[in-house]
């Protein structure tokens, strides 16, 4: 659940506005913060490219885009993106089937994609 908690800590820091008490509790337990901070970035050293995240990868490379895999965003509350355009501010997520929910009317990106999304922009 620290993954989790990680992710909140996120949402009030990037909008202590909407927050406000949020925020000051937070203040007070930095240790928990720190702690939820680190089991997030662990998650980040078991991912692996997918085939179909790879293939994008080489056609970029083929384009003479250099491009670098799987980069941990410790600027941006330590999510890791698929692909990285070193000195740009571009990341570039290559959502394959596991990142989609099946609704009445079709796909709809998950729960835990959407917050991804939303706090990469915000970021």
């Amino acid at each position: 659940h620290q993954r989790q908690i990680h992710q909140t800590v996120l949402h009030v820091q990037l909008h202590p506005e909407m927050l406000p008490r949020s925020a000051a509790v937070l203040a007070s337990h930095g240790a928990t913060v720190a702690t939820c901070r680190a089991a997030f970035l662990r998650g980040a050293e078991h991912v692996q490219p997918s085939a179909f995240q790879r293939d994008v990868a080489d056609s970029l490379q083929s384009m003479g885009i250099e491009v670098e895999q799987e980069v941990v965003l410790l600027d941006e509350g330590g999510y890791t993106v698929d692909l990285h355009l070193p000195g740009r501010r571009m990341g570039i997520e290559v959502d394959g089937p596991s990142h989609f929910v099946q609704g009445p009317d079709g796909f709809f990106a998950s729960g835990a994609t959407l917050l991804k999304r939303r706090q990469l922009q915000a970021a």
